[in-house]
């Protein structure tokens, strides 16, 4: 899906975009950059979103090896949090790339 969706950005129209700064990161100058920019946040969203679900599917293999199906759910507790603090780092990150540089104010 992630990789699906950074395939799409290179051949949306620039009004499918809602970035800060559209015009200016959208233009042909910084399209290639900006699109490369986006992809690869959505490549790396992709990649800890797979490993998390990759932990899911161990802890709930691991718990069905015994009877009864039992599990500690630490990890994926720990491993939600990291998830969400990884994306909320990311985002921010993404955000502020998009600002206006100086001088194009």
């Amino acid at each position: 899906m992630f990789l699906g969706t950074s395939w799409l950005l290179s051949i949306l129209p620039s009004s499918s975009f809602n970035i800060p700064n559209r015009d200016y990161w959208l233009n042909e100058e910084n399209r290639p950059k900006t699109i490369q920019r986006v992809s690869g946040f959505l490549v790396s969203m992709g990649f800890y979103t797979m490993l998390f679900f990759l932990a899911v599917q161990w802890k709930v293999f691991r718990a069905n090896q015994v009877v009864p199906p039992k599990s500690d759910l630490t990890l994926l507790l720990y491993g939600g949090i990291i998830l969400v603090a990884i994306i909320t780092v990311e985002t921010v990150h993404l955000c502020l790339a998009f600002r206006l540089p100086k001088g194009n104010g």
